[in-house]
């Protein structure tokens, strides 16, 4: 287990250190007309509120129905809409509001999103292609023909969201990197994922055909619904990930030793954050590149672990001094690429 910072409280979490993921099954979308339970408050001009939605069942059990309620952190910008809705899911054990997605929801509100962080069942770690359980809790959440309170639901009811008028856009890390990844296979409103610390393997290298556009070895839709040109794919350079783990979702042909492969005529591809691009004295651009990691007792550079905060150059806003690894020009590229090209498949 690992700990984040919030604030005055330690919780405690465990990131996922490299994740397979595939789609399954496809859905057509909907809209749901259940808001949750919420609690709200004003800050900065953002409205601030924690709904909830209901999901597949937790402790490391994997269920095809969704009936457990789970939270997500809301932030809505100050106007009355509609705007283009953002829905961000976090890494293996991550509480949906720790440092990292709070800086990131807020970031996107701030930019003219309905922003979301979701909690979701992320204990388990399925194989996506070998079995039907990989895509459960993605379902569960994306999916509003199968669950009238899912995630996109519940948020899409916002009297601000214009899911569809505007679009949806998706973000992850890690675990939940895949679920962003495939969330177009259960609403077609999704155009478009970013998602950090995520390729195409499992705990055993192996690459997994299934979460290909357009190709597949499980289920009825088995192949990933998003195509290539609405995906990025953001990782730490010092992660040791091999760029055809990269190449194959991304559909790039990028070489060994490439850092930047967004060469997708709009942006798209993946790219590798280095130190340079991060606060260098704290951060190791591994998994949790986003985050400040301190040193070790032996003097190293951690990883996912210990306490930290988000580093203040993922975090940063100004235009020079933001990179293509952090969180302002990655939601600039789905609000100002990916959803102004309307309902295109």
């Amino acid at each position: 287990m690992k700990s984040i910072s919030l604030a005055a409280a330690t919780v405690c979490v465990t990131f996922l250190s490299t994740v397979g993921c595939t789609m399954q099954t496809g859905e057509e979308s909907g809209s749901g007309d259940t808001e949750g339970s919420e609690v709200s408050s004003v800050s900065h001009e953002l409205v601030t509120t924690t709904l909830t939605y209901k999901a597949n069942d937790q402790f490391f059990v994997e269920l095809a129905s969704c009936g457990t309620n789970k939270n997500m952190l809301l932030k809505e910008p100050d106007g009355a809409g509609p705007f283009p809705v953002f829905l961000y899911t976090v890494g293996t054990g991550e509480p949906y509001n720790s440092a990292e997605a709070t800086a990131i929801v807020t970031m996107a509100a701030n930019m003219g999103f309905v922003a979301a962080s979701l909690d979701y069942q992320s204990g388990t770690l399925p194989k996506w292609c070998g079995a039907d359980t990989g895509w459960y809790k993605a379902r569960c959440a994306y999916s509003p023909s199968h669950n009238s309170q899912s995630a996109v639901s519940v948020v899409c009811a916002r009297s601000k969201a214009g899911c569809n008028t505007h679009g949806i856009a998706v973000g992850g890390f890690s675990q939940g990197g895949a679920m962003a990844a495939l969330a177009r296979n259960f609403d077609t409103r999704v155009r478009g994922a970013w998602t950090m610390g995520f390729a195409n393997r499992h705990w055993d290298g192996s690459l997994q055909s299934c979460f290909s556009f357009g190709a597949g070895a499980f289920g009825t839709n088995q192949a990933r619904l998003l195509r290539n040109d609405r995906l990025r794919i953001i990782r730490g350079a010092a992660e040791g990930i091999n760029h055809v783990w990269m190449n194959e979702p991304t559909g790039r042909a990028c070489a060994a030793g490439t850092t930047n492969c967004l060469t997708g005529a709009n942006g798209s591809g993946w790219y590798l954050g280095g130190l340079g691009e991060l606060n260098a004295t704290l951060n190791p651009a591994k998994h949790c590149f986003m985050t400040n990691n301190p040193l070790d007792w032996f003097g190293n550079k951690t990883d996912c672990a210990n306490t930290h905060t988000v580093d203040p150059k993922f975090a940063a806003v100004a235009p020079a001094t933001t990179y293509d690894s952090g969180a302002y020009k990655n939601l600039q590229w789905l609000k100002n690429t990916i959803l102004p090209l309307g309902n295109q498949p």
